[in-house]
């Protein structure tokens, strides 16, 4: 399926191919046509002398040949010089030089003068330069391009000439199957290709040429892609329609059996042929005041076109910038159509206030890194300036399908899903899209990975580079950094991966010895290949700590203690030691502390404050941290002020009637030599015992004291006589030494 990087909505006419001619121009086609009538004329006498051999082979030898189609050859050239006459056509079409100019367009690399709509044909003295150069181009089709002089002599063949000397739709099949393979010639060699069309029982005039840009071979014939300027495409309309888009041929029977976008003007396809096509330097600059902007009547803004995109202009001052002025956007017909297409393949793109140029393929960017590469798709002149930010809406992978390769490269790839695979289509193919070199191997590149995620600091380990797929087209160089040289260093700032094979040979990355000084042990390595980078991170361990001990582990208040770390092993640099205590209780006069490079342990002091108080006593842990390496260990802090700490009260039951009693107890921690004093209180819930008793309780002691060495005691809580309506019948019972605990008494209904 050859389909070239032709797009009707971006390189054909928005215009359609409908014209007036003067008298000047009449006279002129007429005058084309009496030249190659004569031409024409030899060529249907030629077509005829053969089947007239085959009836009787003797006449070959009969020095009065010529002599034998007098009447043949007057009635074709009556014929001839009737049909060539051009007075009573004012109107007609240009085809031809539509075709030839749209195509002088595309080989240039120069945007298309192309109007707004179907019905914006230039138009003199306004666009004269473009009207005139159609013009020229239509007399350079039919004359130098054999349009005219092919269609009267297969015009005459199928409509004059009489079966029996070769006239009629089979000769001219014969010469269809001829053409086609000049066509598809053409196509599988890059370039589009101009065609004429034979119309059974139409008028000279009335034939038609169109433009191919690719086909499909199918049963028998093919299926051609083509620009018919009948039919224009409008602007943001880059799909393919059957009616308009598509001449489809069958080459099987006795006459052509086609169908064409032409059908519908009445006659039959019965034969097509190339023409002599050859490229004409087009007139630039037309086109800013026809066709590069346009705009709909119901949209508030302009647009820009540029190679089949349709891109937003933000303001006037915008529109000024990219060198257009208020009366230049042409009208496009219709509603703004919901969807804009991506630029067509070959597209060169670059924002106005930004430098990056993109070549489009397969609706995707890739960057052209150079003007060295820029050259090679056809240099700065086929790059659009377009406005800013309106290319990031293309970013993304080409289309599923699309076939691409490095320019300088003969390898190829087919996109599928994201995703590069080698294709066995060979760089010739005309469905293969360059792209600038490295491009396609940044795309491949798949990570850089490492045999180790972390190592110890003064440690190493082996990396390596891969490939999502392999890139036969030679040995390919991958860049390596490190972003921070003084933790790690690389033993080499390249790889190769040789080609056709998706792993690099190996690197080795090694720490300096050195520690970071903030709490990150991370380095990145980077790989980078064309213009994609991918990177990895690998982190350097402390050597772990196998011993933290305090020496005492329990201590009075006001008293210090001795911290002990020790390591698994030496470290080549000196290592901080981060130093955390979860209390107040525990002081740690200097953190971090750093054992020194190449010894394994530090010893530090831990201080507790003076507290001439009774307190529960504590446990608070001590943590050790260095990077993701960690320790702990636990403080006893004791009073040196001994008093009874409560640890809990019950009440038994806890669910009484109103006005009945229950029975609290009251525990210690643990028995003391001094007698305890426990307060007591009760407050409602929600609330505090700084909002006096609870309404609910009718007696219970303010407080108890329990007896040297005792560590519980009992006291009795009685409740009042409530409304069996009261929705308040919750009280919370308090009891504190040195701490306070609580618990709940329910009064039921």
């Amino acid at each position: 399926m050859p389909l070239l990087p032709w797009r009707t909505d971006s390189d054909g006419f928005y215009f359609s191919n409908s014209w007036v001619f003067d008298p000047t121009e009449q006279t002129a086609l007429a005058a084309a046509a009496a030249t190659v009538a004569p031409a024409a004329v030899a060529t249907v006498f030629a077509a005829a002398v053969g089947p007239a051999l085959a009836l009787d082979p003797a006449l070959a030898l009969d020095p009065t040949l010529p002599t034998l189609f007098p009447l043949l050859m007057t009635a074709s050239s009556v014929v001839a010089a009737g049909v060539t006459a051009t007075a009573s056509l004012p109107g007609f079409g240009m085809c031809g030089g539509m075709a030839y100019t749209s195509l002088d367009y595309w080989h240039a690399k120069t945007p298309l003068p192309c109007g707004g709509n179907r019905s914006d044909q230039p138009t003199r003295p306004t666009q004269a330069t473009l009207r005139d150069t159609i013009w020229k181009r239509l007399l350079d089709s039919l004359t130098g391009g054999g349009a005219l002089q092919t269609t009267i002599a297969w015009s005459l063949t199928l409509n004059q000439l009489p079966s029996l000397f070769g006239g009629g739709g089979g000769t001219l099949l014969n010469w269809t199957r001829s053409e086609w393979l000049k066509i598809k010639a053409s196509i599988d060699s890059g370039k589009p290709c101009p065609i004429g069309l034979i119309y059974a029982t139409r008028d000279i005039w009335d034939q038609h040429q169109i433009l191919v840009y690719g086909y499909d071979i199918i049963s028998n014939g093919a299926r051609l892609y083509v620009y018919d300027n009948n039919n224009p495409h409008s602007p943001g309309d880059s799909s393919f329609d059957p009616a308009n888009d598509f001449l489809t041929f069958d080459l099987s029977g006795t006459v052509l059996k086609a169908t064409s976008p032409g059908d519908s003007l009445g006659g039959t396809l019965a034969g097509f042929f190339a023409t002599n096509y050859t490229p004409a330097a087009p007139p630039a600059g037309l086109d800013t005041s026809f066709g590069k902007f346009i705009n709909w009547s119901s949209s508030a803004i302009d647009y820009m076109t540029a190679y089949g995109s349709i891109l937003p202009i933000a303001n006037a001052t915008e529109l000024s910038a990219l060198g257009g002025i208020l009366t230049d956007p042409r009208p496009a017909a219709g509603p703004v159509p919901p969807v804009f297409p991506h630029p067509r393949d070959n597209a060169l793109l670059r924002e106005h206030s930004a430098a990056p140029v993109f070549l489009y393929q397969g609706g995707a960017p890739f960057w052209v890194p150079d003007p060295t590469q820029l050259a090679k798709f056809g240099g700065w002149g086929a790059v659009r300036v377009v406005p800013d930010n309106t290319l990031a809406q293309f970013a993304g992978s080409p289309l599923n399908g699309t076939l691409i390769r490095e320019v300088s490269s003969t390898s190829v790839f087919v996109c599928s899903y994201g995703a590069l695979i080698p294709s066995p289509v060979p760089a010739s193919d005309p469905d293969v899209r360059p792209v600038p070199d490295g491009a396609i191997v940044a795309l491949l590149l798949d990570k850089v990975s490492l045999d180790y995620s972390a190592v110890l600091i003064g440690g190493q380990c082996a990396g390596r580079v891969s490939l999502k797929a392999p890139f036969s087209g030679a040995d390919l160089t991958v860049t390596l950094a490190c972003d921070q040289p003084f933790l790690a260093t690389l033993n080499t700032t390249s790889v190769t991966i040789p080609k056709g094979t998706v792993v690099s040979n190996d690197f080795t990355v090694s720490s300096t010895g050195s520690v970071p000084a903030s709490p990150s042990f991370k380095v990145t390595i980077l790989a980078t290949l064309g213009s994609a980078t991918v990177s990895t991170t690998l982190e350097f361990d402390p050597p772990a700590i196998t011993q933290f001990t305090l020496s005492p582990s329990t201590v009075n208040t006001g008293q210090s203690t001795t911290g002990t770390i020790v390591l698994v092993s030496p470290c080549p640099a000196d290592l901080s030691i981060s130093l955390l205590s979860y209390s107040s209780f525990a002081t740690i006069p200097v953190s971090p502390v750093t054992i020194h490079k190449n010894t394994t342990q530090i010893q530090f002091t831990i201080d507790t404050p003076v507290v001439n108080a009774p307190f529960a006593t504590m446990h608070v842990p001590i943590l050790a941290t260095c990077g993701k390496v960690n320790a702990t260990a636990v403080l006893t802090v004791q009073p040196t002020v001994v008093a009874g700490v409560v640890k809990s009260i019950t009440l038994f039951p806890s669910s009484v009637r109103p006005g009945g009693s229950t029975t609290a107890t009251v525990t210690l921690q643990n028995a003391v030599n001094v007698p305890t004093v426990v307060g007591l209180a009760s407050f409602a819930p929600n609330s505090t015992v700084f909002s006096g008793p609870s309404p609910l309780i009718a007696s219970m002691p303010s407080q108890i004291t329990m007896s040297a060495g005792q560590v519980q005691q009992q006291f009795t809580i009685t409740t009042k006589v409530i409304s069996p309506q009261a929705t308040q019948r919750t009280a919370v019972i308090m009891a504190a030494a040195v701490t306070q605990v609580y618990a709940h008494l329910v009064l039921t209904t």
